[in-house]
């Protein structure tokens, strides 16, 4: 289970077909898990990502915890290539699409 913001990314280069996150240790991800929108990876821009957030109900708060945090490249790769599921409040899964 990845705990720190760090080790998603680097697990993230990896492309891996699922990763399960410490939901207490990385409560960003769960903000994520209600977050649709049909973004292509190509297109998106720190503009698209911040509007999706805002259009999907994360708060100006989280939105910038997310952008300043975790940067508009990884947020777009989260946002494209996988799906986030919240079984319980402990883990976060992120299932590639």
């Amino acid at each position: 289970m990845v705990t720190t913001r760090e080790a998603v990314l680097t697990a993230l280069d990896s492309h891996p077909a699922r990763l399960e996150c410490d939901a207490r240790a990385l409560p960003e991800l769960s903000v994520l898990v209600g977050v649709q929108g049909g973004m292509s990876p190509a297109g998106c821009t720190p503009d698209q990502i911040g509007r999706l957030l805002a259009q999907n109900g994360v708060g100006p708060l989280w939105r910038y915890v997310l952008m300043r945090g975790w940067g508009p490249t990884a947020l777009a790769a989260i946002l494209t290539e996988y799906r986030l599921v919240a079984a319980d409040l402990d883990v976060v899964t992120l299932t590639r699409r």
